[in-house]
């Protein structure tokens, strides 16, 4: 009761509500009802009721696991074109150092009638070696749109988009890197690189990191890089760091600086605070970020 995030399917989100489970841990069922959260502020929303219930299962032996859930919703927008029905599957399976998951969703066209393949992912991580893990996913989205301004328009443009990736851990010492290819409806390829490298302990509690990332199109490119320090002092870390980062759209190029820096403190047994500060400069391009937080482990 209260908020939460859907605890026995993988479509529904997070909730405003009620929601109830019968069953034990090979085989359970469910419904939920209450309101979608505003998008746009996290406050309440009663613009968008909504109901669900679902089906969960699982098993479990010696190096395996495998769960699954299958869900049936409904959404009623007070605004927009009527009610949003649509269904889904998934399931979680890990065999080993083998893990797989894959989602499926179809959902109703209210202006064809029919159902629609809206969400496919498929996503696998394998350890080849001690620290050593590869990972690969495919998608599909066409994402289905409550509020349009065309009512024969209820769907997003299609995208696919394939991803490989590599990570390699030894002590303090860490890198991790993917690709990724996408293509859009009209056929149009993008792709994208990024990376993150944690080199270790640079002298005594003070660390390195650093990120980057690269995306290219027909319509242009950019690309960004990010080092930060990080160290620590008995009960306090802390992290500085900076982004560089620049686009070229439409023969405009876009340059961007960010400097961040934030600090943790433990203030009693399980309980801290967290500040960070971050700023974004450039060409007409002026922020502020400042967050300040506690958090308690239960």
């Amino acid at each position: 009761l209260g908020r939460f995030h859907s605890p026995g399917e993988s479509f529904s989100g997070y909730w405003d509500g009620l929601g109830a489970r019968f069953g034990g841990q090979a085989f359970g069922i469910g419904a939920l009802v209450g309101m979608q959260p505003d998008r746009w502020n996290q406050l309440p929303n009663s613009d968008l009721p909504k109901a669900t219930v679902y089906a969960d299962f699982e098993h479990q032996t010696d190096g395996l696991r495998w769960r699954a859930d299958a869900s049936a919703h409904a959404v009623w927008p007070r605004v927009g074109e009527g009610t949003h029905t649509f269904f889904g599957v998934g399931h979680r399976l890990t065999a080993g150092s083998f893990r797989l998951t894959q989602d499926l969703q179809v959902d109703r066209d209210a202006w064809q009638g029919g159902y629609r393949l809206s969400r496919f992912t498929t996503h696998a991580t394998v350890r080849v070696a001690s620290g050593v893990h590869l990972r690969a996913g495919v998608s599909r989205r066409s994402t289905f749109l409550l509020w349009v301004d065309d009512p024969t328009e209820l769907f997003a443009p299609q995208r696919d988009r394939l991803n490989l990736g590599v990570s390699a851990r030894s002590g303090q010492r860490s890198l991790s890197l993917d690709m990724s290819l996408n293509r859009d409806v009209a056929g149009e390829i993008s792709q994208s690189f990024s990376g993150t490298m944690i080199p270790g302990t640079l002298w005594r509690d003070v660390g390195t990191m650093a990120s980057f990332s690269y995306w290219s199109s027909a319509l242009g490119s950019s690309w960004s890089v990010a080092p930060a320090l990080r160290w620590t002092w008995g009960d306090m870390r802390a992290r500085t760091g900076y982004r560089f980062y620049t686009s070229t759209f439409a023969r405009r190029t876009q340059t961007t600086h960010s400097p961040d820096i934030s600090l943790s403190m433990r203030l009693a047994n399980r309980l801290r605070a967290s500040l960070r500060v971050q700023g974004r400069f450039g060409p007409n391009v002026t922020s502020e970020f400042v967050q300040l937080s506690l958090s308690r482990i239960f």
